[in-house]
């Protein structure tokens, strides 16, 4: 379809809004199957930027469900990673280990090594976190190979599903200096709410390793940075509730899967999904 390159540009951009008109557009030629598993993948992507994710996902199934049809194995595989990655990223581990697991036969690493990557470290994390921390291990070290062919901007991403395997099998040490490398980068580019993450989920680690006096410098280092930025009002209203967490001797103990929504509904977006 030509409007592929235009959407992703504009969705990458943050312009949804752009994005959803040229995809309305498209519409009106959906005749094949290709077409509407495309548009419904695509309309999925923007929603899932937009922090719908009920919706997001109900596209991807219907993506997943037309090139299924189609008998195209590959983007059907891919449809199955994205929507993985998507209940991952809200904790749903049944769901995205199940979608995961289908996508895994089917993901070709030299076509497209981050959704790869991507799509097997968020794998082994849900076998981590269900007590399957030597084959979540295996699966980690499998995804090296791949970073050879990805480029410097996607490494980022790859160090922060890195960073939580390892904290999931109960590697504290590696999931902190991964951690650290993520939030400092994330400081360095500006993108607060990965920065807000990446500082709670550190300061979740150092806690677990009776550190939790350390976190105060890291939510420093993050006011120092973003106090003038808009959408920091999230990120200190998070970082009080992380206060009183270790106050209460309870840091690292509570996870924030509303976190992106409060920013985006502040008009603060996170970086987008890295793909079309």
């Amino acid at each position: 379809m030509q409007t592929t390159c235009p959407v992703k540009a504009l969705r990458l951009l943050g312009d949804h809004r752009q994005a959803d008109v040229l995809l309305m557009r498209a519409a009106f030629f959906l005749n094949d199957l290709s077409a509407r598993g495309f548009f419904c993948r695509a309309s999925g992507l923007l929603l899932w930027d937009q922090g719908r994710a009920e919706e997001a996902a109900a596209l991807l199934h219907q993506a997943s469900r037309r090139y299924r049809e189609l008998g195209d194995v590959s983007e059907e595989a891919v449809c199955e990673a994205l929507l993985g990655l998507l209940y991952s990223e809200d904790g749903e581990w049944t769901r995205a280990m199940s979608a995961l697991l289908k996508a895994r036969p089917g993901l070709d690493g030299c076509q497209l090594p981050w959704l790869a990557a991507q799509a097997h470290l968020a794998l082994a994390r849900c076998l981590a976190v269900t007590g399957r921390e030597a084959e979540a291990r295996a699966l980690q070290e499998s995804v090296w190979t791949l970073h050879k062919c990805l480029p410097e901007e996607a490494m980022v991403s790859l160090l922060w599903r890195e960073a939580l395997v390892a904290e999931a099998v109960g590697d504290l040490a590696e999931a902190g200096t991964l951690l650290d490398s993520v939030l400092r980068r994330y400081l360095a580019t500006g993108d607060l709410p990965e920065a807000t993450l990446a500082t709670l989920q550190l300061s979740g680690v150092l806690a677990r390793q009776g550190r939790a006096n350390e976190t105060w410098t890291l939510s420093a280092m993050l006011k120092e940075v973003f106090d003038r930025t808009p959408g920091f009002e999230v990120s200190w209203c998070v970082l009080q509730g992380l206060a009183n967490e270790m106050t209460q001797g309870r840091g690292g103990s509570i996870l924030y899967p509303n976190l992106y929504q409060s920013f985006r509904l502040r008009g603060v977006y996170p970086r987008p999904v890295l793909f079309v």
